[in-house]
């Protein structure tokens, strides 16, 4: 008995400490919580959701069947929220089970979608500028805005990449995706992660160059497939890294190889060797 009682002392005191472990990133949740779910909630039902946090590299809590959002420890911010309810849902199927006309689901969403995509633009701007890290400082671009109809669930989804800014030669470029609901213009979707890299120093090689280094470290490992890919239609775009002296100027190759801006002679693949 004895033992039994000091195991369950144990486990007390391990949750205990996990809960105070916590705390300041449930504060920083609660603070995003209260502009993304409707007046007056009272924050509550919210657990800490453990086999999240791998996915997501961050520590997760999760309203079972509402939603589910991640703030990273480091940084202190939020950079996973993800909506379950409410959602703009617009069957398939009529009441018999039959496919819906398209007209008729078209007609549906005109009549339920109270914001244009443009007016949801807006409102994300408005979003990030609130809870994204310097958003309104830095350089973001608009790369793609739509209003996407799938499986039912109908959304306006925003993606937003970091540009270099005045003075700067090339950075880190930060993705941020965001999606809307225009039936309440509350957030469905948003991952976000700041990494601030910059870097001032210009491309001494071509990217085309860096292109060719890829091939020469790598060309003979992968499939001809792959490697005629790499040849001609891989993306390549000018990035800003962390060197071993500081933030180093590199060419990033079909978002995988990183390869120095310099003399192109160091090719790695990013987040591994």
């Amino acid at each position: 008995m004895k033992k039994f009682l000091v195991t369950i002392a144990v486990f007390t005191l391990a949750a205990s400490l996990a809960h105070a472990g916590d705390e300041k990133e449930r504060a920083t949740l609660d603070r995003f919580l209260k502009d993304v779910l409707a007046p007056g909630d009272k924050l509550d039902r919210i657990e800490r959701d453990p086999p999240m946090d791998r996915m997501t590299r961050a520590v997760t809590f999760t309203r079972w069947g509402e939603f589910t959002a991640s703030v990273d420890s480091s940084s202190g911010e939020v950079v996973f929220f993800s909506r379950f309810k409410p959602l703009l849902f617009v069957t398939m199927n009529d009441a018999k089970g039959a496919p819906r006309a398209a007209a008729d689901r078209k007609a549906e969403i005109a009549r339920r979608a109270l914001y244009s995509l443009e007016e949801d633009a807006k409102r994300a701007k408005t979003f990030l500028e609130e809870h994204y890290p310097g958003f309104k400082d830095r350089k973001f671009e608009l790369t793609a805005k739509e209003r996407i109809d799938r499986d039912a669930l109908v959304m306006d989804e925003l993606f937003y990449v970091e540009r270099p800014g005045e003075g700067i030669a090339a950075c880190w470029p930060n993705r941020i995706q965001l999606a809307i609901n225009p039936e309440t213009g509350s957030v469905v979707t948003y991952i976000g992660r700041d990494h601030r890299v910059e870097s001032k120093t210009k491309p001494a090689i071509e990217k085309q160059a860096a292109r060719k280094a890829v091939l020469d470290r790598y060309g003979k490992s992968i499939s001809a497939e792959n490697r005629a890919w790499l040849e001609k239609e891989a993306p390549i775009e000018l990035v800003a890294v962390e060197g071993d002296k500081g933030p180093e100027t590199a060419w990033l190759v079909a978002g995988r190889f990183v390869v120095d801006a310099d003399k192109g002679t160091t090719v790695r693949v990013l987040g591994g060797e």
